[in-house]
């Protein structure tokens, strides 16, 4: 079995210098989703998980990755400063529920069909309105109910 990490990153605190990039232009609220192509492609390219939770004008990072990636690409997550507050989950065991964090946050299990990047927009009280997805290049826009269930 795999040795997985779950880590998150997020705007509103600091963060691994090796999202400057993501975080600095990338993930302007006001880019018009412009940068989710890239993120998808950089996703799948290094078969990450990732799942984009926007809440207010707060954007965070949900990844699932392999160990090996995470030391090799990211090696301060492992440091205590990093590791305290981006950490979430080492081993094989995908946490599902975040405390602290929107219902509509999680992270998306290690699976060939999540490799990529979703944007997933919640209303006030943290439920799931919207998802975003790449789809052949194209931003795909999925309507959801309350229970974040995607509507016929």
């Amino acid at each position: 079995m795999t040795d997985l990490i779950c880590f998150e990153v997020n705007d509103w605190h600091k963060y691994p210098k090796y999202f400057d990039e993501w975080f600095g232009h990338r993930l302007h609220r006001h880019s018009g989703w412009k940068w989710m192509p890239d993120l998808d492609k950089f996703a799948k390219d290094n078969r990450l998980c990732v799942q984009t939770v926007v809440v207010d004008m707060a954007v965070s990072m949900m990844f699932t990755a392999t160990r090996e990636w995470a030391e090799k690409n990211i090696p301060e997550l492992f440091e205590d400063k990093w590791h305290e507050d981006c950490v979430y989950g080492l081993g094989n065991i995908v946490p599902h529920e975040i405390y602290g964090m929107p219902s509509g946050a999680y992270f998306l299990d290690y699976e060939e069909k999540n490799f990529g990047a979703i944007e997933v927009m919640t209303d006030d009280d943290g439920n799931i309105e919207t998802i975003w997805r790449v789809v052949d290049g194209k931003i795909i826009k999925e309507i959801c109910d309350t229970k974040g269930q995607k509507e016929n």
